[in-house]
């Protein structure tokens, strides 16, 4: 399957991802970022909102996810975003409440409630459709009452967070 390029005088593309998105009219290439966590499991404290730190990029066409400092998406466009997150907690209790949130400029903006009706592992998922502004940060927080630190699950299919530009 080949592309023709009139931009590129008449040349021809194979078809793949960067082929495509280099066939796409500039300044509409696709705006969003997906991230998880590697590493050990990282450790929450109980009673405290604590933001996650996705730390490990599996999609980043545009450079927006910031895995190393402070763990955030930072909006390059004005628009609607598809914001998504998910965590594992391993272990988690009967009864205890756990909480994850979206925030953006530092402020809670869509809330998961999530209470186990056993003790068993568990995922936990918050997804929103949020208008969002040029250099908005958004980032994932997580609450737990467990009375002590919960672990959280690492890997791509485990615990991540994820953000696409819909419209």
């Amino acid at each position: 399957f080949l592309l023709g390029d009139s931009s590129n005088s008449g040349n021809t593309k194979r078809d793949t991802i960067q082929g495509l998105l280099d066939l796409v009219p500039a300044g509409s290439h696709p705006v969003g970022a997906r991230a998880h966590l590697t590493g050990s499991n990282p450790s929450f404290s109980n009673a405290t909102w604590t933001q996650v730190a996705f730390n490990t990029e599996t999609y980043d066409p545009n450079g927006v996810y910031d895995h190393t400092s402070g763990h955030d998406y930072v909006v390059e466009a004005d628009g609607y975003y598809l914001v998504t997150s998910r965590v594992y907690w391993p272990g988690w209790v009967d009864g205890v409440r756990h909480r994850m949130q979206i925030y953006v400029n530092g402020s809670g903006v869509s809330l998961a409630l999530e209470i186990p009706g056993a003790t068993k592992d568990g995922t936990q998922t918050t997804t929103d459709i949020l208008s969002l502004s040029a250099s908005d940060s958004v980032e994932i927080w997580v609450y737990h009452e467990k009375g002590s630190a919960q672990a959280m699950g690492v890997g791509p299919d485990a615990s991540f967070m994820a953000v696409q530009r819909i419209g």
